[in-house]
């Protein structure tokens, strides 16, 4: 949906003006109110997609189970919450570490490497 609001002319968000259409690949970068669409090989999700839905996965399996189990498995979205906090701060933890390593691609290297 963003990506089609940034075909039609609608500003795109100031935070983060990177958006993504994982059918086409294209890319539209924001850079003093130009839009330049990039076609590259990029498929599938990026590591900065991943990390936070694999710890939307834990912290959800954590309370869970420290509901019908016991209370100490919610100790297991603390520690998630602390890993995404930690991706958040410095730009990696080891999921994403781990994710690089078995190939993932991410869109930081994308933008540097081509």
């Amino acid at each position: 949906m963003v990506a089609g609001l940034a075909d039609e002319g609608a500003p795109v968000d100031h935070v983060h003006p990177l958006t993504i259409s994982l059918r086409k690949a294209t890319f539209v970068t924001s850079t003093g109110g130009n839009r330049t669409p990039l076609t590259t090989g990029f498929t599938g999700w990026p590591v900065e997609r991943l990390v936070p839905a694999l710890a939307a996965l834990v912290v959800g399996v954590g309370l869970l189970l420290g509901e019908i189990r016991s209370s100490y498995w919610r100790l297991l979205s603390a520690f998630a919450a602390a890993n995404l906090a930690l991706y958040a701060a410095v730009g990696w933890c080891p999921a994403s570490l781990l994710m690089q390593r078995i190939g993932v691609r991410s869109l930081r290297r994308l933008d540097t490497n081509g």
